[in-house]
């Protein structure tokens, strides 16, 4: 389970893009793949959430997402990773 705390205003997002983005929510999310969002604990201004998906599903802080894109679009040109899963 991956824990992460988010703010008020703050958010995450799971990135799918090796997969078809026509398919449908019954399509991807099946019997075999499931994903579990969790609220742990609220606390003043905070929220700690739990996340349980496939690890083929990346889950990222949004304030991430811009370096994991310029990071994917490196990997393309460079042999090496980028970004670890």
């Amino acid at each position: 389970m991956l824990v992460i705390t988010r703010r008020t205003g703050e958010s995450f997002s799971f990135q799918l893009e090796h997969l078809d983005p026509n398919l449908t929510l019954a399509e991807l999310f099946g019997e075999e793949m499931e994903m579990r969002v969790t609220l742990l604990n609220i606390n003043g201004g905070q929220a700690r959430v739990g996340i349980e998906a496939p690890q083929d599903i990346t889950i990222l802080r949004a304030e991430l997402e811009d370096s994991y894109y310029a990071g994917l679009e490196n990997s393309h040109h460079d042999s090496s990773p980028a970004i670890a899963k």
